[in-house]
């Protein structure tokens, strides 16, 4: 009996975790049970009431599916059996018809919430993958439409990530600007990009560019995991689609700059191009190390804060078929001609700053335009945004670099360039990695000019900033640490920054700092002074937007 009773609780239990089509065939059974018992019942306590069996349990069955019927019994019997059919009625078959109901409708909203079922669009941008700094790409993005792709109506933007939840929709949409949501449509779907199901379900074919941001740790390892899981993506895509004429633009985030031409080859040919975070931010420090106040052309030039943006125009559409950059310099309205790009030769045909040479039909044009009615003041508060260049102190003192970033590698090798120069630096970092120390005095071994000191301090009080020694020091570079939380990394940066600049002014020593920022809510907070601020989550989202517009902007991003 114990077995039976066991089997029957499993019976009912694999019915109630299948389909909702099984639950209500358990219902139903249950319903038919109960009008099989109360009226084989019924007609046998009062068998002059019913002709046959069969009309007892129709009997039965209108009072278990409605109590209207109660009052109209009479006799002991019947009336107790309505009554219990009457009760049991509430519970099985309007309580649980309610609650399977219910289930289901829930579950339904829950599969549409969760990002599964496919989109239907024509010249989106497709985002694969998920980080902190999504919604500065999205802005990014919706931007770059706005300048080149006035025409069309508002864009939509299509991201695909996992693992994903409803709240992940919720939280970044508070955080894009309104402006930002009023232009576009952001749907995200859930799947892993490596499978096929996953990737037409974004309806990539269709895709006007597509993004594939990295999500690599500081960790070596993970960094190599991600460049690979990139690579099967790219080959994925392009072996789901072997007849497509047109395929859309894709940039890649690479986390390995060793890795970037392997990204490359295994994507459309001439239409994938592979950015290289650490390389390009690597270079910015070292060149806001080298020249003080660039930090702030590049925030022009690399954010959309102001408005300036790179673009490029055939020579033709601007009518300087046979004519030199510098005869149209002063009259040109669409923008400040800086080169230009010959495209039969590829890369190697960019010209930067050949402003005699002599255009053909088919050039294009490099230009520095700017939204009109954009131009904001910089955080130090300087009138129209405008600068004063500041004299520097050249590499004769050493370099204070606070914080760990894979950027490291790359500032150093740049910095280390001019083999005339002999450039010391001290690293300070919060936790020591012997793994990356130990790439970095490889890397000092196989470089003359390059003398590197470790250091392991928090630097986020006065005492441990006196002991660093701060007049030794004529360059500062506070790198946002990756083993910490963007905001809390910001934070400590600040920090940082304020305890410097009263220990300076203490010591009456000056010295060049540059100051590196994940978000851009946190700059008002050095308005204090007049550092080199590099807000590197802005300026990989604007490179990502703008490339996958135009893959050719990248060469001359490299270039600058």
């Amino acid at each position: 009996m114990h077995r039976l009773a066991n089997r029957l609780y499993y019976l009912t239990e694999t019915l109630l975790t299948r389909s909702p089509i099984y639950q209500l065939m358990l219902v139903a059974g249950v319903i038919l049970l109960l009008s099989l018992g109360g009226g084989i019942f019924v007609h046998f306590t009062n068998p002059g009431a019913y002709a046959n069996t069969l009309e007892a349990i129709w009997w039965a069955f209108l009072r278990l599916t409605d109590p209207g019927y109660l009052g109209d019994d009479r006799g002991f019997f019947p009336r107790l059996i309505s009554t219990f059919l009457t009760l049991a009625g509430y519970v099985v078959f309007l309580g649980a018809l309610v609650a399977l109901m219910t289930n289901w409708l829930d579950r339904s909203l829950k599969f549409l919430a969760s990002g599964r079922s496919p989109i239907f669009e024509q010249g989106h941008v497709l985002i694969i993958g998920w980080n902190e700094r999504i919604h500065a790409l999205i802005e990014e993005v919706v931007h770059t439409n706005e300048r080149f792709k006035r025409h069309e109506k508002n864009s939509s933007i299509v991201i695909l990530c996992d693992p994903y939840q409803p709240e992940m929709h919720r939280e970044l949409m508070q955080k894009l600007d309104p402006s930002v949501r009023e232009k576009c449509q952001v749907l995200i779907r859930s799947g892993n990009p490596l499978e096929a199901e996953s990737l037409e379900r974004v309806d990539f074919a269709n895709a006007r560019a597509i993004i594939l941001i990295s999500t690599a740790s500081s960790v070596r390892s993970q960094r190599a995991l991600s460049d690979v899981t990139l690579a099967k993506v790219l080959m994925s895509m392009k072996a789901l689609t072997p007849d497509i004429e047109e395929p859309p633009n894709v940039v890649v985030e690479v986390a390995n700059s060793g890795n970037k031409l392997l990204l490359e080859s295994v994507g459309w040919r001439g239409r994938t191009e592979a950015v290289v975070a650490d390389d390009i931010m690597g270079r910015l420090f070292c060149q806001a190390i080298r020249f003080p106040g660039i930090s702030h052309v590049y925030h022009r030039l690399l954010t959309d804060t102001f408005g300036y943006t790179i673009v490029l125009q055939q020579a033709r559409e601007l009518g300087l078929t046979g004519k030199s950059l510098m005869e149209c310099v002063t009259t040109l309205r669409s923008g400040t001609p800086v080169g230009y790009l010959r495209e039969s030769e590829g890369q190697k045909g960019l010209h930067l700053l050949h402003l005699h040479e002599t255009l053909n039909d088919d050039d294009l044009v490099v230009l520095v335009v700017s939204s009109e009615a954009r131009e904001i003041s910089e955080a130090n508060g300087s009138e129209g945004g405008r600068y004063m260049p500041r004299e520097s102190r050249g590499l004769e003192g050493r370099i204070l670099v606070i914080g760990w970033s894979t950027d490291l590698f790359t500032f150093l090798t740049e910095l280390c360039a001019n083999e005339k120069v002999e450039c010391r630096a001290t690293l300070v970092w919060e936790t020591d990695r012997p793994t990356e120390r130990s790439r970095l005095e490889e890397l000092e071994q196989n470089t003359p000019n390059l003398k590197l000191e470790f250091h392991q301090s928090s630097l986020i009080d006065r005492n441990s900033l006196e002991r660093i020694q701060l007049e030794n020091y004529s360059k500062v570079l506070l790198l946002a640490d990756q083993n910490q939380e963007p905001l809390v990394a910001d934070a400590e940066n600040v920090l940082r920054y304020v305890l410097l600049q009263r220990l300076l002014e203490e010591k009456k020593h000056q010295a060049d700092i540059v100051v590196e920022l994940n978000d851009e809510d946190n700059r008002p907070l050095l308005a204090g002074g007049r550092p080199d601020v590099l807000m590197t989550g802005e300026i990989l989202s604007h490179l990502l937007a703008q490339v996958s517009t135009h893959r050719r902007l990248m060469w001359i991003y490299e270039e600058l």
